[in-house]
Parts: structure tokens; C-alpha cells; sequence
């Protein structure tokens, strides 16, 4: 899955084979960082704001949190049950 930062210049990709979501220039296309995350990233979802990622782990049953201005995970909560998908409010 992928999602558009909120200014339109980065692409966030989930690469399930390689357990990271992968932060890419709009722009240029070029790959600006590769960021570890839990087993399985699938489903991606930008808060309305755009300081957050939310990144569903299925195969170790969390959610990962990037910072699209660092291009890193902030955080990670365990305990979910396969997440699959996440909808800012």
C-alpha cells in the first residue's frame, strides 16, 4: 500500500518482503530513506494533519507510528489482533 504526505512531496511505500515502508521523493522518484518497521507492513495511513504514519503490522499484531518530516518510526504498540487498517478522527 502507499500514501501521499500531505504537502505531495514524499510517497510512503509498505514493502511486506522487506518488513519496511519506504519513504520516496515525489517528485524525483528517488528513495529518500528505508524505515524499519513490524513483521508484515501492509495498510498505511496519514493522520489529517500529516505528522503521523500510521503503519499496520499484521504479522506481529502492531502499529507502527512514523514522522513523515524524520522519516522515522516514533513508536510501536503491540497487542492488536492482525490490524488491517487505521482511520485518523
Amino acid at each position: 500500500m502507499a500514501e501521499l504526505s500531505r504537502d505531495f512531496t514524499k510517497v510512503f511505500l509498505a514493502t511486506p518482503q522487506t518488513n519496511q515502508v519506504i519513504a520516496v521523493d515525489a517528485h524525483s522518484l528517488s528513495v529518500e530513506q528505508r524505515i524499519a518497521v513490524g513483521s508484515l507492513p501492509g495498510h498505511v495511513s496519514m493522520s489529517g494533519d500529516g505528522r503521523y504514519l500510521a503503519v499496520m503490522n499484521e504479522g506481529d499484531d502492531s502499529v507502527s507510528f512514523v514522522a513523515p518530516s524524520s522519516n522515522a518510526e516514533i513508536r510501536r504498540i503491540r497487542g492488536f489482533y492482525r490490524p488491517h487498517f487505521a482511520r485518523f478522527s
